[in-house]
């Protein structure tokens, strides 16, 4: 079948606040904003730090990644764990992150609640483990993804039975491993297309960013026009 839409992928790491920067600011069907012109992004105040377990003792560098919700109160209330190491380290990191104050994101200087992917590294030296919004600067020596494959949504008889057009956009992180995870939508279209996008989305493939030549998870928002 073939697939009647076309994909943005709108890199995240240059200027979050810019995302879509055209468009009207839109919640989600949880009423949550993510993107759009007159959104300004949730920011942190005062990082959690994490402690840390006493056991396992670490070996090596391990990353808890949870996409958050931010209230419109600025505190974190349900997250989801997109990267995580299936130990004590993550209920550790997120002890940080719910201890973490934040300054809620604003829709015309209305606060509102909102999703942040936040991060935090435990290192093997136990240096300071802390609350980071995984986000990259123009300075990072970045090397942004490339897409190897791609899935359209199989919706295509569906919207032309019932004379639908519009479009899904869909955020998700790139793993190192080159594999979407984290995957939700931003802006609904209806319920069945909500749901083919997201399956198409999971079966994206990416060489991943890297930064100085190493793999690094990646934040990306992709359209979905039908």
């Amino acid at each position: 079948m073939k697939h009647l839409l076309t994909c943005f992928m709108l890199l995240a790491f240059l200027m979050p606040s810019m995302l879509f920067a055209n468009d009207k600011s839109q919640k989600d069907t949880n009423s949550i904003y993510e993107y759009g012109k007159d959104l300004k992004r949730a920011r942190i105040l005062d990082a959690g730090k994490a402690v840390y377990p006493e056991s396992p003792v670490l070996t090596e560098d391990v990353d808890c990644v949870f996409l958050t919700v931010i209230s419109e109160n600025g505190s974190a209330t349900e997250m989801e764990p997109v990267r995580y190491t299936h130990t004590v380290y993550d209920d550790a990191a997120k002890q940080a992150i719910q201890s973490t104050k934040f300054s809620p994101a604003t829709l015309k200087d209305r606060p509102v609640a909102t999703r942040l992917f936040l991060r935090v590294i435990f290192h093997a030296d136990k240096s300071e483990a802390i609350v980071d919004p995984l986000e990259y600067k123009k300075d990072d020596a970045l090397k942004p993804p490339k897409m190897i494959n791609n899935y359209g949504p199989q919706f295509a008889d569906y919207m032309r039975t019932n004379k639908m057009e519009g479009e899904v956009v869909v955020s998700f992180l790139i793993g190192t491993d080159g594999k979407p995870v984290g995957v939700h939508v931003v802006h609904h279209l209806c319920g069945v297309c909500d749901a083919n996008a997201l399956d198409a989305i999971k079966q994206f493939r990416f060489q991943p960013a890297t930064v100085n030549g190493q793999p690094v998870l990646f934040p990306l928002t992709v359209v979905l026009h039908i």
